[in-house]
């Protein structure tokens, strides 16, 4: 038997599912049912197009729309914050108010609901593909378009998000995030070697890829999404 036809059925039979699964307005279950096949080296062009393109719709509702539909609303209570609900969700604030859509982060009130996930956000970095992945507890998070110098072909491995900025006077004023080696957590800002982090680019498609070694270029809205999704501690893999 022709392990990859095997696995080709197994693959439909879990797109059926999953596709009843939204039929039945179970959402979360089918991100989920569909998340362990994201990038399988077993399925066919056509059939990763499919999912891929699946993941990205479902993902979109599950996770970043304000509907509940992965944790129950969080009830506001007096005194609390955005910065400590989010904390408390491990997630940033900056996520926590773009999903919810608030305008005045100093001005939630007692009793009101918002929508939550459980955080943190990790990613991987697939340098061939050239594309960044999210995930979220198992769950796929979405994927972003990467510009990358030749120097990533060596560059592999477990990276860690040590801090960010919303704008560094280094990147022409973009977001940048600055990964550190390993899944510690990190807690110093000393930097010892070269620059290495994910930063925004005003027109990714035309950045030269050598102009500044060791950045991970994303689009400027792409970063700016990233700067709220990705927390200190998130974890990054950088793979081949």
């Amino acid at each position: 038997q022709n392990p990859e036809n095997g696995s080709n059925t197994a693959f439909e039979a879990a797109l059926s599912s999953a596709k009843n699964q939204l039929q039945q307005g179970q959402m979360a279950i089918a991100l989920l049912t569909l998340s362990i096949w994201y990038e399988d080296p077993r399925l066919q062009a056509d059939q990763q197009e499919r999912l891929t393109g699946l993941l990205d719709r479902i993902a979109g509702t599950v996770i970043y729309s304000q509907k509940h539909l992965i944790e129950p609303p969080h009830r506001v209570k007096a005194g609390e914050t955005i910065v400590m609900i989010a904390k408390s969700y491990k997630i940033s604030e900056g996520l926590l108010i773009k999903i919810n859509q608030i305008q005045n982060a100093a001005a939630i009130t007692p009793g009101q609901e918002l929508k939550v996930v459980r955080g943190p956000f990790n990613a991987t970095i697939n340098s061939k593909k050239r594309e960044l992945t999210l995930w979220l507890g198992g769950r796929y998070a979405g994927r972003f378009e990467l510009n990358l110098g030749p120097e990533f072909e060596q560059i592999v491995g477990p990276f860690v998000v040590l801090d960010k900025t919303r704008s560094h006077a280094s990147y022409q004023n973009q977001p940048w995030i600055r990964l550190g080696p390993g899944y510690g957590a990190g807690t110093g800002t000393v930097n010892t070697g070269p620059q290495l982090g994910i930063a925004g680019i005003a027109n990714i498609a035309q950045a030269p890829a050598l102009d500044q070694p060791g950045r991970i270029g994303v689009s400027t809205r792409d970063a700016d999404d990233l700067h709220d999704i990705l927390s200190r501690g998130s974890k990054v893999t950088i793979q081949r």
